[in-house]
Formats: C-alpha cells, sequence, structure tokens
C-alpha cells in the first residue's frame, strides 16, 4: 500500500470513530461565535439609542453644530513670512536641521535667556560653550560654537525671535553674541512648530 491511501485509510478510520466525530463538531462553533455581536447592533441598545435619537432628529447645520462644540479645540496658529525676518538662506538653513540637536539646544539656550532663565556664568554643552555676561547697560548670551556653520544657525534662530546678534573676533575665534532689544518681542509660535510649515 502506498503512502497516499495509507493516510487515507487512517483518515477515514479517525471520521468513522463517532466519538471523535461529534465531539469535535459539536465544541468549535458554540465556543467561536456565542458572544460575538455586531458594534451596528450596539445602536438599537435602549441606553445608546436614547443619546443617539436627539441627534437624528435635527437638521445637519445643528449637528455639525453640535459636533463642532463638542470637539476638541485645536488651535493651529500659522506664521506668515511678514512676521519674519528671515532671508531665505537662513530660513532653508533652518528648515533642512528642523530636527538637529543643536538646533534644538541652541534655540533652547536663546529661550531661556530670553525669559531669565539662562544661568550668570559659563555652559557648556556638546556643540558650544555659552557665557552669559550682565553689565550695567545690557545682558548679553556669548557662545562659542565649535563648528561655524552652528553659528550661522544661531544667527537665523536669533532673527526669528528678533534679537539682536552678531559675530566678534576672540582670540582666534568667532564668538556668537546676542543682545535682546528694547522693542523685543516674541513671535507667535516657537521656531520648532514654524519650522512644520516647510
Amino acid at each position: 500500500m502506498g503512502a497516499k491511501r495509507s493516510n487515507r485509510f487512517m483518515n477515514q478510520l479517525y471520521l468513522n470513530q463517532p466519538s471523535h466525530a461529534d465531539q469535535d463538531l459539536v465544541e468549535e462553533p458554540d465556543s467561536l461565535f456565542e458572544e460575538w455581536t455586531s458594534p451596528i447592533s450596539l445602536v438599537f441598545e435602549p441606553k445608546y439609542k436614547a443619546l443617539w435619537e436627539p441627534f437624528i432628529d435635527v437638521t445637519e447645520e445643528q449637528q455639525k453644530r453640535l459636533l463642532e462644540e463638542r470637539a476638541p479645540k485645536v488651535v493651529k496658529q500659522r506664521v506668515t513670512r511678514d512676521q519674519v525676518r528671515l532671508n531665505k538662506l537662513m530660513r532653508n538653513s533652518l528648515v533642512k536641521n528642523r530636527d538637529s540637536e543643536v538646533l534644538l539646544e541652541t534655540e533652547k539656550e536663546l529661550l531661556d535667556f530670553v525669559q531669565g532663565k539662562s544661568p550668570k556664568g559659563e555652559k557648556q554643552t556638546l556643540y558650544f560653550t555659552s557665557n552669559h555676561v550682565a553689565t550695567k547697560n545690557s545682558t548679553q548670551l556669548k557662545i562659542l560654537f565649535y563648528q561655524d556653520y552652528h553659528r550661522l544657525l544661531a544667527h537665523a534662530i536669533s532673527r526669528y525671535y528678533n534679537l539682536e546678534s552678531h559675530s566678534i573676533d576672540c582670540d582666534t575665534q568667532r564668538v556668537f553674541v546676542v543682545t535682546m532689544s528694547k522693542n523685543h518681542r516674541m513671535p507667535p509660535v516657537a521656531l520648532t512648530d514654524y519650522l512644520k510649515q516647510f
């Protein structure tokens, strides 16, 4: 007898035994489908129907108004180009580096400076060394970036936040200096949110 014929014979013996066949066929369908209900049937249950019917009975405009009232309020404030003093080179540099750690750290350092949270004295990070200097006439933040390109990003960030910035020679290095102007105003959204528009 061949392998196929032998397997068929064994299967036939198994199926002809009443105890196995009855047991398998009876248990399976009940355990699989007994407790399942359609999600649509929930609408017709009395407790949900009471909530649903007043909504159905009003006009489409009233339905929209009800949905708008109950929807979470998401305010997306868009910054227009005339609100931001960035030239094309600065904006492109910021957009290209919007997820970089140096941009995020520099923005945080400048915001801390603007909000008065920047500690006096020297601070060192992976990308720069900063020094918050207070004099009688002004408060300055001096940052020595380890790469020149990061200094360009800092100028763009300070420009976005309406801060006065320039670079000076200090020994053999260029140092980024930012000063808060008298007519300083914060933009409507943070730089990272502004860059998501591009």
